[in-house]
Formats: C-alpha cells, sequence, structure tokens
C-alpha cells in the first residue's frame, strides 16, 4: 500500500533544528541541517516507524533533502516560529536567535537521536555528507533536478523484517487519517 505523508509538522522541526544548531554551539551550515535532519527522519522511521518532521522528501543532487524545511531555511516559506527562533542566515549559516529555545515538543528519545546524530554526523564536512547520503538505497540521481522520495522507498530502505514495514504503513495510514478527520 503506497502511503500518503502525514502532515508536516513546522513547529516541531523548527524545535527540532534549533536542538541541532544548539548542540553545534548555536551555528550551523544549513546544508548539513538539512542533512541532519533527513537522517534523523530516516533513522526514526528505523527504530520507530515515524518520522520526527514528516516533511517532504526528495532527491536532490547532492543527496536526500527535507523538502519543505529546505524551502523556510531558503526564505521562501515564512514561518513565524522559525523567525523567532534563527537569524536571518548569512552565507549559508544558521544561527540560533533564541538564549533559551523550548524543547518542550520533542520527547526524550527525539533529543538523545539528535544528540546521537549530530556526534556522527554533525561535525563532517558536506562533502562526506553528501557521500553518506548518496549511499542510501532511497536516493535516485536527480541528473540535475529533484525526485520525489516516498515514505516506502524509505521504509523499504532501512527495514528488513517485512511485518515491520507493513506494521508501520498501517501506523501512518491510520495518522494520515486521524489528520483528515481532526484537523
Amino acid at each position: 500500500m503506497k502511503i500518503s505523508p502525514p502532515k508536516f509538522n513546522s513547529d516541531k522541526t523548527c524545535v527540532v533544528a534549533a536542538y541541532l544548531v544548539q548542540l553545534a554551539g548555536g551555528k550551523l551550515d544549513m546544508y548539513t541541517l538539512i542533512k541532519l535532519l533527513y537522517i534523523m527522519d530516516r533513522e526514526a522511521y528505523k527504530r520507530w516507524c515515524h518520522a520526527v518532521t514528516f516533511d517532504s522528501y526528495v532527491s536532490m543532487p547532492f543527496g536526500p533533502v527535507v523538502s519543505k524545511t529546505y524551502d523556510i531555511l531558503k526564505g521562501e516559506i515564512e514561518d513565524p516560529l522559525w523567525t523567532e527562533y534563527f537569524h536571518e542566515r548569512k552565507n549559508n549559516t544558521i544561527f540560533l536567535k533564541k538564549e533559551k529555545p523550548d524543547f518542550s515538543l520533542m520527547s526524550r528519545a527525539e533529543e538523545e537521536l539528535a544528540q546521537e546524530l549530530y556526534e556522527t554526523y554533525g561535525k563532517l564536512d558536506f562533502d562526506r555528507l553528501c557521500e553518506i547520503t548518496h549511499k542510501f538505497a532511497e536516493y535516485e540521481d536527480p541528473n540535475g533536478s529533484s525526485l520525489p522520495i516516498s515514505i516506502n522507498s524509505i521504509l523499504n530502505a532501512v527495514m528488513v523484517d517485512e511485518e515491520q514495514i507493513k506494521s508501520a504503513v498501517e501506523e501512518l495510514h491510520t495518522q494520515v487519517c486521524h489528520e483528515r478527520i481532526f484537523l
């Protein structure tokens, strides 16, 4: 069953991004942040059968990208919480604005995952991150453009057990139905 992604959670994504930027000392390369958020969602699907951001994913020439977050960081979409948490980027560097960000939208497990991924990937240069993410099974070279990455392809890449994939798809389908009814 092909699944539609649940609704993008911009507020939570902003908080997770702020958490990662704080781990980096208050500033972080925008493209590194985009990669970390993609890797975080990918790993969350693997561990918990659901994402953290529920962003849209695309393959771009430099690897997989969290698409809506990328649009926010490029300034193509305005979001008041992002404006509250971050200064306008300078030379593709994101600076934390908020002195004491509120991370209450993140679970303890998400905080731990963010810390783990920052330690593993956060200090790598962009070329190395591209090299790593180009090896992800769900990534397809878009030949200079972009191609959507489905949740199904991420699940198939990170889960080895067919029952686990089926369970994840059912859980995500239930969440999407819930959003359509109640939100």
